[in-house]
């Protein structure tokens, strides 16, 4: 029985573990992505725009003027860019932090487990807590 209980144990751990190794991967790709966008998104945000007067074909000076224009729709897609790009990486944080907290939990119960067996003198017990 106590053989099935450790293997179980050590299951969940490696699960864990596992799950924490693909959200940080997806959290970064993530975090790429949205810096990419981001970049493109406020590069638009201001634009110039050149209005050309008196432009007559062959002319080898032109007239022209150059204005500068705020994209608001732009800034929205910008400011709202970047609330989900902080939305993420807190549901990320939180997600790495609560299988921090399983792995301790399942570590202490192998850990104790091993006490009881008599097995404890084998494994340090200032792992638990890294």
């Amino acid at each position: 029985m106590e053989d099935h209980i450790h293997q179980d144990i050590t299951a969940e751990l490696s699960q864990t573990t596992h799950t924490d190794t693909i959200t940080v991967i997806v959290g970064v790709i993530l975090n790429l992505i949205f810096l990419l966008v981001n970049s493109l998104v406020a590069g638009a945000v201001w634009t110039e725009e050149y209005i050309y007067n008196n432009a007559i074909k062959g002319e080898l000076f032109v007239d022209y003027t150059i204005t500068t224009v705020f994209e608001l729709g732009m800034m929205l897609i910008f400011i709202i860019l970047v609330a989900a790009t902080i939305a993420i990486n807190v549901f990320i944080i939180r997600a790495l932090l609560a299988g921090k907290e399983r792995r301790i939990k399942l570590t202490e119960s192998l850990h104790k487990m091993y006490r009881e067996e008599e097995l404890g003198k084998y494994y340090n017990s200032s792992n638990i807590k890294g």
